[in-house]
């Protein structure tokens, strides 16, 4: 008996699937999950805890209920069979995955125009909040950055909420995918920036469209926000941020 079974997780979610086996092959998954294989009364037989592809498990009586959890959005394929079978591919055969591709596949990846109007006497600031008791962690790889006007850009992390909900929040990269939950895009005009420790910053010209180098990504926990700003006034910032999520 040979049979394979798959599908896209979102960030946290475990999936179960009643069938029985003997021997199960993860196939195909980009981040690491867990896989529990049970017996029909629900008692466990085996456990693969952040296992990766090629990683099996053939535990020494059938099982007949898998459940897998991944804590990152992805798509996942499994081989199940019975104990004489198995997929041992060829040791010369190179499967390439793209991995952003599938995290947008299984409806995980967002992106965020942040967009603040121009205010005499004050600087722009947007930021992407990550409510206290979220339970995630957002991971901010992707920044292309406009302004009206040349200035400097600053960037940080927060532990307070900018005062304004933006009317444009965070939109799933997957057409008809997920709506974000919790995570807000948030802004607000200011006379001058905050006296903090700034994580970088940089210079953008007039209606020129600047993409952030992002060697390294920004991670938001729970109860922060990663701010970007202007640093001169009555400036328009403008632009598209790109992240996911992560189940903590």
């Amino acid at each position: 008996m040979i049979e394979i079974i798959g599908g896209a997780w979102a960030a946290g979610e475990t999936k179960t699937f009643v069938i029985n086996g003997e021997y199960l092959e993860i196939l195909e998954a980009q981040y690491p999950c867990d896989v529990m294989l049970m017996d029909k009364s629900g008692a466990q037989l085996s456990i693969m805890r952040s296992s990766e592809a090629s990683f099996f498990s053939r535990p020494k009586e059938g099982f007949q209920t898998i459940q897998i959890t991944s804590a990152t959005a992805q798509s996942i394929r499994v081989f199940i069979g019975s104990g004489d079978a198995g997929t041992r591919r060829i040791s010369s055969t190179v499967q390439v995955v793209n991995g952003e591709r599938a995290r947008s596949v299984a409806g995980g990846a967002y992106a965020w125009r942040p967009n603040v109007s121009a205010v005499a006497g004050q600087v722009d600031i947007a930021q992407l909040w990550n409510p206290a008791g979220s339970g995630k962690r957002l991971i901010v790889d992707a920044m292309l950055l406009s302004t009206s006007i040349a200035t400097g850009l600053a960037f940080w992390l927060n532990a307070l909420p900018l005062t304004t909900v933006a009317t444009g929040q965070p939109q799933n990269m997957l057409s008809g995918g997920p709506a974000i939950v919790g995570t807000q895009a948030r802004y607000e005009n200011d006379p001058a920036l905050p006296v903090v420790a700034f994580h970088g910053g940089y210079t953008s010209q007039a209606n020129v469209a600047f993409a952030v180098p992002m060697v390294r990504p920004f991670v938001v926990l729970p109860g922060c926000g990663l701010l970007i700003a202007t640093e001169q006034q009555n400036c328009v910032l403008a632009g598209l941020v790109q992240f996911f999520e992560e189940a903590l």
